[in-house]
């Protein structure tokens, strides 16, 4: 059995719908509007006061593609983050941009990551997302992931605790 690379490389991909590339000191404006954005607010970790200075080190730690279109517009981003190298197993963050919402970019996104992760020795492929994010629970089925459960009280959100639905894909047998 092969073994899995992390970090794994941080290729330019390209799906259907859109293009992964790394992030980059143009998408910055953008990235601060998106991550301000009230629904990305009520669903994410990202601080509720999103400072340049905070996207600009996430750019610099080189860990998330933006998800451009096909005119290199960013739309959101995706990171690939590892959850278990003995398991072989990795879990990805996304992000939506607003104006970017419901045209499948998202989906096309993570069904790119899931077969570079996969290339690359993974094994399983978990996303999580709150119950009540139809949106983003949505995106995973549509790429592919399997809904396997709830993760009672699993996230700690807004001073409270979130029951996190857990979606996982495993590597396509050849």
């Amino acid at each position: 059995m092969e073994e899995m690379q992390w970090p794994m490389p941080m290729d330019n991909l390209e799906g259907t719908r859109c293009n992964l590339r790394l992030l980059a000191p143009r998408d910055i404006p953008d990235m601060i509007q998106a991550c301000s954005d009230p629904l990305t607010q009520r669903f994410t970790t990202i601080p509720h006061i999103y400072t340049e200075e905070m996207a600009q080190e996430f750019v610099a730690a080189e860990r998330a593609w933006a998800i451009v279109d096909e005119d290199d517009v960013y739309c959101g981003h995706i990171e690939l983050r590892l959850e278990s190298l003995d398991n072989r197993t990795v879990n990805v963050g996304y992000l939506a941009a607003p104006w970017a919402r419901g045209k499948g970019l998202t989906t096309d996104a993570l069904k790119v990551v899931m077969a570079h992760a996969f290339r690359h020795g993974a094994h399983r492929f978990e996303v999580r997302c709150a119950v009540d994010n139809k949106a983003s629970r949505a995106v995973a089925r549509n790429a592919g992931a399997t809904e396997e459960g709830i993760l009672r009280g699993a996230e700690y959100l807004g001073g409270e605790f979130h029951d996190i639905v857990l979606h996982a894909r495993l590597r396509p047998t050849e």
